[in-house]
């Protein structure tokens, strides 16, 4: 019996659409970024993946949230 699967494209995310993307993302639950964080964020999406960045930027809240502040900072990333 032979197989039917199929490959899926993707293409990879440019910084641009990766940044936009946290930044929507960030709004959607809520979390303030400092622009630093945000630009960390975007060199971590485009080096590792965008769905590694998206987690992260829920890390770096809890973490942010956790020291009491009220915006995400780089060093939270």
């Amino acid at each position: 019996m032979k197989s039917l699967a199929r490959a899926i494209a993707t293409h990879e995310y440019d910084p641009d659409s990766i940044r936009e993307i946290l930044r929507i993302r960030s709004e959607e639950e809520k979390v303030k970024l400092e622009k630093g964080a945000l630009e960390r964020l975007t060199e971590v999406g485009a080096k590792s993946s965008l769905r590694y960045a998206v987690q992260l930027l829920s890390l770096s809240a809890q973490n942010a949230r956790s020291l009491g502040l009220e915006k995400v900072l780089v060093k939270n990333v």
